[in-house]
């Protein structure tokens, strides 16, 4: 792969993706497993789909940034978080916000959604 700006963090315009979905900056060594041997040099860990199906990174949409969705729309039961899509085409991607406390203790995460029906 190719930067659009024509530089990585190796100063190199080139990524590569391996069939695990480790995407790496080459770094110009001459040599492909350097590079993957490297581990300063892998940027991110993506899915061997995106390497089976690379239209999925030619295509990708960015997620979406703000959703008007409140906490009133999802529901915890246990160790499940539900939450109710209605209205959202499917491939919508949003970042979902979760914070916990027990009045002594507070945690918080997050993490994207894909609607897939």
């Amino acid at each position: 792969m190719l930067s659009v700006n024509g530089s990585n963090t190796n100063g190199n315009p080139y990524y590569l993706l391996t069939a695990t979905g480790g995407l790496y900056a080459y770094d110009g060594s001459g040599s492909f497993s350097h590079t993957i041997a490297n581990s300063n040099n892998l940027v991110a860990q993506l899915s061997a789909n995106d390497y089976a199906t690379p239209t999925l990174l030619t295509n990708a949409q960015p997620p979406v940034t703000t959703l008007a969705i409140q906490s009133a729309v999802g529901a915890a039961a246990g160790n499940q978080l539900t939450l109710d899509v209605t209205g959202l085409s499917v491939g919508t991607v949003f970042e979902v916000f979760v914070s916990v406390s027990d009045g002594a203790e507070a945690s918080q995460t997050s993490f994207l959604v894909t609607v897939t029906s």
